[in-house]
């Protein structure tokens, strides 16, 4: 008991000073020869005997997913939706989106400004400024959104980099696969437009009265 007091005041003080932080520190010591061997093990936050096995925390997988689709694509097509169910040439201010589609200001700000440079949204400014679709809504495809604000519409990496991206591409057997996957999304998401999904009214409202 004695000896683990005493090490429970002197390696702390070894611990501050080579920068480990946050560490419960218990003294636990082996005698070896005529020496003695302390061990400070950092194991989520406690620290174990040298004699006991540490048991290794299960890491979980990360999941992988074909296309991760993102807010920025979701309050895109929400935002375009909006525009298209609005009456010709009326100009639609952003706040109004912000509430109608509920969209927070901060993405909608970065959105909007890719909408514009990708030719899908036109800017009016001054006083009664606001946003117009700068094409109609049945010629803006998903797919077309959708690489407006995230890029090209990619399953793999390997699909858009090859060679630089892994070593075994040209002998890959798999690669064929996702080839024609990312194919059939594509010229499905080719086919889905805008004008498709109109919603005049905004998710907002449109939950209020399906709630009733």
């Amino acid at each position: 008991m004695r000896l683990r007091r005493e090490l429970s005041r002197t390696i702390p003080s070894a611990a501050r000073t080579q920068g480990l932080d946050n560490v419960d520190l218990i003294g636990l010591c082996s005698e070896t020869g005529t020496g003695m061997e302390s061990r400070i093990i950092r194991s989520g936050g406690w620290i174990a005997d040298p004699r006991v096995p540490i048991k290794e925390p299960k890491k979980e997988l990360e999941r992988s997913s074909l296309m991760n689709v993102g807010r920025r694509v979701d309050y895109a097509v929400r935002a375009l939706t909006y525009l298209a169910g609005q009456p010709p040439h009326r100009v639609v201010t952003r706040a109004d989106i912000e509430q109608k589609e509920d969209i927070p200001p901060y993405y909608l700000a970065k959105i909007m400004k890719d909408l514009v440079t990708g030719g899908l949204v036109r800017s009016h400014v001054g006083s009664k400024g606001g946003f117009t679709l700068a094409k109609p809504a049945k010629a803006i495809s998903i797919k077309e959104v959708y690489e407006t604000v995230e890029g090209p519409l990619v399953l793999m990496e390997c699909l858009e980099k090859g060679d630089k991206f892994c070593l075994y591409c040209a002998v890959c057997t798999q690669r064929s696969i996702w080839e024609k996957a990312r194919t059939l999304l594509a010229n499905y998401l080719s086919g889905v437009f805008i004008g498709d999904i109109v919603d005049p009214d905004g998710l907002r409202e449109r939950l209020v009265a399906a709630q009733g």
